[in-house]
């Protein structure tokens, strides 16, 4: 789940990205906001209380938007 989780906080991040790249010429980094999405969804949502988990959404999150 966390995979899947990461998955889709790169592309909506990525596309927002690329749109605020194209649209006003400045992109921002989305790893944090990655991170606490990613926390609030698997502790709240999920009930599950692994870091590693975490760990995984935001690396996936932040590696996803750099590659776009």
């Amino acid at each position: 789940m966390a995979i899947i989780l990461g998955i889709i906080l790169a592309v909506v991040f990525g596309a927002a990205n690329a749109y605020l790249g194209l649209r006003v010429g400045m992109t921002v980094s989305a790893s944090i906001p990655a991170a606490v999405i990613s926390m609030g969804v698997i502790r709240v949502i999920m009930r599950r209380k692994s870091i590693l988990e975490n760990n995984m959404v935001q690396t996936i999150g932040s590696a996803g938007l750099s590659a776009l």
